[in-house]
């Protein structure tokens, strides 16, 4: 959440999809760059155009989570069972959904949705839930000390 906090506060739209760009264009050669952005047939133009498109929704994400993230109580979520936690920036009748926040282990997740119904019966053995972040960090830090230390 803080790195997404701290690049909306220093870019905007453009500016951040020209730096991506940029060094994107620096870690990709031009096959790669049109493998990747372009379409069949696509010139180097045309996939820059879409590359800075993508880009810009990108960023448009990050605002939506930030957006969600304060609109919804600021809420984190301990995933008990994988040892990461969730910064909530989306809760409605079908599910909660939230990124990935604090991920200790590097459990292989980005974004997550909880179905509501299973958000509601397994939160006493999966999931516990702060508004204050460092708590729920140290909760997971100690969660997985107790795991380490039985294995």
């Amino acid at each position: 959440m803080d790195l997404i906090k701290y690049t909306l506060a220093i870019e905007n739209a453009e500016s951040y999809s020209i730096k991506k760009m940029v060094e994107t264009l620096k870690n990709m050669n031009a096959t790669q760059f049109i493998d990747f952005f372009g379409f069949e047939n696509s010139s180097l133009e045309e996939c820059e155009i879409n590359a800075l498109k993508q880009f810009r929704e990108e960023f448009y994400k990050m605002e939506k989570i930030l957006e969600g993230f304060f609109n919804n109580g600021q809420m984190y979520i301990l995933h008990k069972r994988d040892l990461f936690v969730i910064a909530i920036y989306e809760i409605n009748e079908k599910s909660y959904k939230g990124i990935v926040h604090y991920n200790p282990l590097n459990v292989d997740c980005i974004e997550i949705s909880i179905p509501r119904n299973q958000f509601e019966n397994q939160f006493e053995k999966m999931l516990d839930v702060s508004n204050n972040e460092n708590l729920i960090i140290e909760e997971c830090n100690e969660l997985i000390k107790k795991i380490t230390k039985n294995e």
